[in-house]
C-alpha cells in the first residue's frame, strides 16, 4: 500500500490544488495530510484523503494516525471537526497575513500582478504565489472572488 504524508503549503507544493493533484495522478494513493490549518479539512476530505492530523497534537498521536492510514485505516484530528467553516459561512478575514491583505487590496483596486509587484516590491510569481494561497485560504476560486470578498469584508 503506497502511503503520502504531506503537509498543506511548502515550496512547489500549493496546499489543496496539489491533493487534488495526487489524487487524481495516484489513485489508491493513501494521503495523509500533516497540517497547522485546520480550516482545509472539509475540502481534503472531499478529496479522499484518509489523514487529516493537526502539528499540534503530540508525536504519538502523530505516529499512531500515520500507523493507522498505512494499515488501511483513517485518522482525522477530533480539533478539525470544531473548526470547520460551515457551508457558505464566510472565512474570516484574520486568517491572512499582513503581506496577503496588502495583495488582495491590490487586486481588489484593479492593479495588475506587475503593478502589485512593484508596490510591494517582489516578483510577480510571488505575487501569483500569495493570490493562490489567500484563494485556498479563503475558499475562493476566482479574482472576481477576491474582489468581492474584500468589499463584502471592508478590507
Amino acid at each position: 500500500m503506497d502511503l503520502a504524508v504531506t503537509g498543506l503549503f511548502m515550496p512547489g507544493f500549493h496546499g489543496i490544488a496539489s491533493i487534488e493533484e495526487l489524487c487524481r495522478d495516484f489513485p489508491g494513493l493513501r494521503i495523509v495530510v500533516l497540517t497547522a490549518y485546520p480550516q482545509y479539512y472539509k475540502q481534503a476530505r472531499k478529496l479522499g484523503v484518509s489523514g487529516y492530523v493537526l502539528k499540534s497534537e503530540n508525536a504519538t498521536r502523530i505516529a499512531r494516525a500515520i500507523l493507522d492510514v498505512a494499515q488501511g485505516g483513517t485518522y482525522y484530528s477530533p480539533e478539525c471537526e470544531n473548526a470547520i467553516v460551515s457551508e457558505g459561512q464566510i472565512p474570516r478575514p484574520d486568517v491572512l497575513s499582513e503581506r496577503e491583505v496588502q495583495v488582495i487590496r491590490a487586486v481588489a483596486e484593479g492593479k495588475k500582478n506587475a503593478e502589485i509587484a512593484r508596490a510591494l516590491e517582489i516578483t510577480t510569481r510571488t505575487v501569483e504565489f500569495h493570490k493562490q494561497k489567500i484563494k485556498e485560504k479563503l475558499g475562493l476560486e476566482t479574482s472576481a472572488d477576491l474582489i468581492r470578498y474584500v468589499y463584502e469584508n471592508r478590507l
